[in-house]
């Protein structure tokens, strides 16, 4: 009993420290700090606690993954051999293949739109704890959700109209979805959490009592009548988890209610510009697209910064590559190529790639104005937490390019492989020859060299280096943290 108890207390104070180091780095109170204490130091390298901390917070980012002193000292240990796998990379000559320097170029520009959000959109954000305390509340229900939805507004105040004339909802679905699914089951989104919409629609539908309609809402993509049909409730937080669930309530609110006044403020700016795309390539983008991202979207998807994988990238830069200097659309004077295209959809939604090229298509020409005015405003002076960031990306770009080399560099000699058979000749081959067994001995040995690959040239790489750790500046800073 105790032993259960004492696991309960580490689950949740590894939980709580999740939540208050969260809330601080969404909010932005997590700055650099004056003295930034080292946390190992390694030939001509050195790891400094900001640059820790703002890597560890991607790996909490992730779901049912919590601070413990173990999971601090292992992940910098993989931040150390990151740095050494990148400097081989580096010597290599890696960092100057065009297409790291695109994903690089598109993560610069990535955190430009961040420093415009900061600049424009955030002063203009209010919240009070009134409405802390109603979206918490939201946060722990979920509702299942139809609507209507409408290009214009005229649109749908009539169907409006007709919902009060007494028409049926169902057979308006039909009439309204040319989608064969929606138009069937009367526009039904399914269960959905409060954070899954834009702020309007989420709002509208969490306010609205059940088996009633709304009026028309807006949202980015047009208007919208929402009906909540049923809704059920997880089980409640405890007062003292709620007070530190606020700040992240609060982080949920100013991007939900930022990406409110930025649709607006971005919808401005794009009625006033000339945007002429050129369709043949949009459609064949568009086939490629459809080819490749088959995996379905999940709650999880926002949690993460890059919204398309590795294997998905690859699969769209092997697909496009040839495309990449042509250009997909001009935006007044500006172009914008293919290749730029594949950097800007790294970070577009993944529920929208997978579901709507055109909405794609959108975020895209959204994120590049936007880019272009940041540039304009010349945001382009990097802060130090920044240039923290962006070495700390290409370093794991470089990193990931290395292990594949060393993984393809891989070869199985045919000594090896006789070496192998002559061991398990009377274990494994007593009635096999080398020859029926060389493929399979070579196929398992080729795993299994490959496995260890990169560790092994890890290994190699630190045999002339002294790496001095520094886990108790880590572990008191995270400490300091829970004890507030």
């Amino acid at each position: 009993m105790k032993l259960l108890k004492n696991k309960i207390l580490t689950f949740l104070s590894s939980t709580v420290l999740r939540l208050i180091i969260l809330s601080t780095v969404f909010l932005g109170l997590n700055q650099c700090s004056k003295e930034n204490q080292i946390v190992a130091n390694f030939g001509d390298h050195r790891i400094t606690l900001e640059e820790f901390k703002i890597a560890y917070i991607k790996v909490l980012k992730q779901p049912d993954v919590y601070d413990s002193k173990k999971l601090r000292e292992n992940f910098l240990d993989e931040m150390i051999n990151r740095k050494l796998l990148a400097e081989e990379a580096r010597k290599e000559k890696l960092d100057e293949n065009e297409k790291f320097q695109m994903r690089v170029k598109s993560y610069t520009n990535k955190n430009l739109r961040e420093e415009h959000f900061n600049k424009v959109i955030r002063p203009k954000i209010e919240i009070d704890s009134t409405l802390i305390n109603q979206v918490f509340a939201f946060t722990k229900q979920q509702r299942r959700i139809k609507h209507l939805y409408f290009i214009n507004k005229n649109e749908a105040d009539t169907i409006h109209q007709l919902l009060d004339q007494g028409k049926n909802w169902d057979e308006l679905a039909s009439q309204v979805f040319n989608d064969t699914i929606l138009s069937k089951n009367g526009g039904d989104l399914g269960w959905v959490y409060w954070d899954q919409l834009e702020y309007n629609l989420a709002m509208t539908a969490f306010n609205q009592n059940l088996n009633t309609y709304s009026l028309p809402v807006k949202s980015s993509f047009g208007f919208h009548i929402v009906k909540p049909v049923d809704y059920r409730v997880n089980p409640l937080l405890s007062e003292y988890e709620k007070k530190l669930n606020n700040d992240n309530i609060e982080s949920l609110l100013e991007n939900k209610i930022g990406d409110q006044i930025a649709s607006a403020y971005i919808f401005d700016i794009m009625s006033k510009k000339n945007i002429r795309i050129n369709t043949e390539l949009g459609n064949l983008i568009y086939a490629k697209l459809k080819e490749i991202f088959k995996r379905q979207p999940t709650q999880y998807d926002s949690m993460s910064e890059l919204q398309i994988n590795d294997v998905e990238l690859g699969q769209v830069q092997l697909n496009l590559w040839d495309s990449r200097n042509e250009v997909l659309l001009n935006v007044d004077n500006d172009k914008l190529t293919v290749g730029e295209f594949i950097g800007y959809l790294a970070y577009v939604p993944y529920s929208t790639i997978y579901n709507d090229f055109k909405g794609t298509l959108d975020y895209v020409i959204r994120d590049f104005v936007l880019t272009i005015e940041a540039k304009n405003m010349n945001l382009s002076e990097k802060s130090e937490k920044v240039q923290i960031k962006e070495a700390i990306f290409k370093d794991y770009l470089l990193q990931q390019a290395i292990r594949s080399i060393i993984v393809r560099s891989v070869v199985i000699t045919e000594k090896e492989i006789q070496k192998r058979y002559d061991e398990k000749k009377e274990e494994l081959y007593r009635n096999v020859t080398f020859n029926e067994a060389k493929n399979a001995i070579q196929k398992d040995l080729l795993k299994s060299k490959r496995t260890n690959a990169v560790n092994n040239y890890l290994n190699n790489l630190k045999k002339d280096v002294i790496i001095k750790k520094q886990y108790d500046v880590i572990h008191k800073y995270y400490e300091s943290v829970l004890q507030g």
